[in-house]
């Protein structure tokens, strides 16, 4: 996304990386683990992750493992930060390339308020968000 003019930030390295790892991975309370329910120790994790980016700039944020949006179920915003589930953004860009007319409407997750919108499609998701796209991933395996 970078050579496209986007600014990416992550989670930092250091404490706050091990305890995203953590909040995904734990065995007792992390979100593979419980999924598809999320222990509150998880939520509030991420959502402090949320703030931590907010706080960096975010205005977009990319949920980049795939047990991530079991946290934000049903959100299309935190902390102001536009979410985007990339399977979700996957799975209508691959329907609306096989038979746009079965492309159902979105329910707002993935359009924003504003002059900034993000489009449902993957084609034009990068074109369309605003110059400062973010990512919840972890860099650990």
């Amino acid at each position: 996304m970078e050579p496209r003019g986007y600014t990416v930030v992550e989670v930092y390295a250091g404490v706050m990386q091990q305890e995203l790892h953590e909040s995904i991975y734990n065995r007792e309370w992390g979100v593979k683990s419980t999924a598809p329910s999320v222990s509150s120790r998880s939520e509030a994790n991420f959502h402090r992750y949320a703030l931590h980016l907010r706080e960096q700039g975010a205005e977009v944020i990319i949920l980049g493992c795939t047990e991530i949006p079991f946290v934000f179920a049903g959100k299309t915003h935190v902390t102001g930060c536009l979410l985007i589930d990339p399977m979700m953004a996957l799975a209508r860009a691959m329907i609306r390339e096989a038979d746009p007319a079965r492309l159902k409407p979105v329910d707002g997750s993935c359009t924003s308020s504003g002059t900034n919108s993000v489009k449902p499609q993957i084609s034009t998701m990068t074109a369309s968000l605003t110059p400062r796209a973010h990512s919840l991933t972890s860099t650990h395996t």
